[in-house]
């Protein structure tokens, strides 16, 4: 059996094709279905074979495995084609959420997933304002200097941060970012404390952010919604009153991945 791709491109399931062809084999059919069964019959591959390139795929993060046991392209992957991600699941579920936000409020949204040790930027809707974001879907930032990262990093344990500060440390991208252990766990505390966070010039010295942590079915963080303006246009004050709307998309994008949340507006 062989499938034929874009520019003359040819993938064999033959019994001899090479390992690289079963994997692309598999990351094709990853954009048209989720389920190991439908993936394994719609490539021709053994389903222990399709299993073990899954497996892989999602230790690598170029796909993603929901807490349905459905496969999806990871953010690495939307990272090689914006297509994926314009025409996938992430729009299909996120768009009706986001894009009355960016309309609502103006700025700009952002929603990302955690890769590993950073996020990647998976859907980005303009704002209404002349000025565009240098911010692109398929993009991978610190935790640490990004509001929405910091979202993610308040909901997990405190062994969980240190390990992914022996892993990464802790680079300045601009000088408001954080620099020290200390500094960075006080800042975790009052995100708790009042359910969202912010970015104050800390990842783009000309930009802030207000954002709120995505959990999936498990509880876990996942990603994270954010709005994002000019530091003149975007005040303190006025990311404060911005905060209920962005934990409300955020929450709504936690129960479309399985988990209710019980927290109250603060």
């Amino acid at each position: 059996m062989k499938l034929t791709g874009g520019l003359d491109a040819t993938v064999s399931t033959s019994s001899n094709a090479s390992a690289v062809n079963k994997t692309m084999l598999v990351v094709r059919s990853l954009s048209k279905q989720s389920r190991l069964s439908d993936i394994a019959s719609d490539t021709g591959l053994p389903a222990s074979t399709v299993h073990r390139i899954l497996s892989e795929l999602v230790d690598l993060g170029w796909a993603l495995q929901t807490d349905d046991r459905k496969y999806i392209p990871g953010a690495r992957l939307l990272g090689l084609s914006r297509v994926v991600m314009e025409e996938g699941e992430y729009s299909r579920i996120a768009l009706p959420v986001l894009r009355p936000l960016a309309e609502q409020t103006g700025y700009t949204v952002h929603f990302a997933l955690l890769q590993q040790y950073e996020i990647v930027y998976v859907l980005k809707l303009d704002g209404s304002g002349a000025y565009r974001m240098k911010s692109r879907v398929g993009n991978s930032v610190h935790l640490h200097t990004t509001a929405i990262g910091k979202a993610i990093l308040a909901s997990m344990s405190s062994s969980q941060i240190e390990a992914i500060i022996a892993r990464t440390g802790l680079p300045s991208v601009t000088e408001r970012s954080i620099s020290t252990e200390g500094e960075l766990h006080a800042r975790l505390a009052i995100i708790r404390q009042r359910g969202w966070s912010e970015d104050d010039g800390e990842n783009d010295q000309n930009v802030r952010c207000v954002a709120a942590v995505v959990r999936g079915a498990s509880g876990r963080g996942i990603g994270g919604v954010s709005l994002s303006g000019l530091s003149f246009d975007l005040s303190s004050s006025r990311m404060t009153e911005l905060s209920p709307l962005v934990i409300e998309a955020a929450d709504r994008l936690s129960a479309l991945h399985g988990y209710i949340t019980t927290r109250s507006r603060k």
